[in-house]
């Protein structure tokens, strides 16, 4: 029998950069055989952002710093680079 291979689906989400931390935009993105998304932000101004990534049998994992985001202008962020790219190093 064929097996149809679902591309896999995560949250990402834009968060305040200072306590609350709250939620200012989301996006959710398909992942390619890569392993990258694309995600559309249009509801958030420009400004500073933690990334909040959540997916349906993993931990969340939040960007070790505040992005830089401006409205259309593409930003990249790779959390395989080092442990150090999620917040608390907490990557394996």
């Amino acid at each position: 029998s064929d097996s149809l291979q679902v591309q896999d689906t995560m949250k990402i989400y834009l968060t305040n950069s200072s306590a609350p931390y709250n939620n200012l935009d989301s996006s959710t993105v398909y992942l390619n055989s890569s392993g990258n998304a694309y995600a559309d932000f249009v509801n958030a101004s420009g400004g500073n952002y933690y990334l909040r990534i959540t997916h349906r049998n993993a931990l969340e994992t939040w960007s070790s710093l505040p992005l830089t985001f401006i409205p259309g202008i593409n930003t990249d962020y790779d959390f395989t680079i080092t442990q150090s790219t999620a917040f608390g190093n907490n990557l394996v």
